[in-house]
């Protein structure tokens, strides 16, 4: 039984706890940058309070920029195109999302961990079972429930703002996310935007930053 208490105060400590997905504000760059007739600029979407997801992201090599771009022709611009360095590669959200995701099932089956010792000494009788079953649904179903909401929220997030292509109107600005994946995430990285106006096919050349090096947090993943 002090076994059994102890891993509780463990893990209700916040070592086995899925966390809440808190809302991202959209980073809202200033265009600096300027080609002929489109200007633009790209800076690291924070994260907010949702360090949990960042660190998985930083540990899958992941940066999240927020992309602005403005038209200022008098006619429209066709956006055609992101171009990124070799070595790197952009992530939809759903891709984005599996690889950072908290795991509902694992924060399911981790509560019942403190319960093990009880039922290996229960005998084989119904009591067994019946400590599994009452742990999963107190300790295991709300905390599965909260990771997988959280995942569904930060997906949304990345879908709903997700940077797109297309027609830019004279005068329109847009802005958007890119999930991008790379070898060395603490350098600073070229966006080159394609994009076709009357003066023909122009590029715009964007310089994203770079994570600033920090000391690795004391995070348990699950998954």
């Amino acid at each position: 039984m002090k076994a059994v208490l102890c891993s509780l105060l463990i893990f209700s400590g916040g070592l086995g706890c899925a966390r809440v997905y808190r809302p991202l504000i959209l980073e809202r760059p200033p265009v600096v940058i300027h080609a002929d007739g489109l200007s633009g600029e790209a800076a690291l979407q924070p994260w907010g309070d949702n360090s949990r997801y960042e660190f998985w992201a930083r540990e899958s090599n992941l940066r999240i920029f927020t992309v602005t771009l403005e038209n200022h022709t008098t006619s429209e611009l066709d956006v055609l195109r992101l171009e990124l360095p070799e070595g790197s590669h952009l992530l939809s959200p759903e891709e984005a999302i599996r690889t950072i995701k908290q795991q509902p099932l694992k924060y399911f089956l981790l509560p019942l961990t403190p319960f093990l010792p009880s039922v290996a000494t229960s005998g084989g009788g119904a009591i067994g079972p019946v400590v599994l079953g009452v742990a999963a649904l107190v300790f295991g179903a709300p905390n599965a429930a909260v990771a997988f909401r959280s995942n569904q929220r930060l997906e949304t997030f990345f879908r709903d703002n997700a940077w797109q292509k297309g027609i830019l109107k004279p005068g329109q600005q847009q802005r958007g996310v890119l999930i991008i994946q790379s070898r060395e995430t603490t350098q600073p990285l070229t966006l080159w935007i394609s994009y076709r106006g009357a003066v023909g096919d122009r590029r715009l050349e964007l310089t994203g930053p770079g994570h600033p090096p920090q000391s690795k947090p004391q995070v348990v993943r699950q998954g």
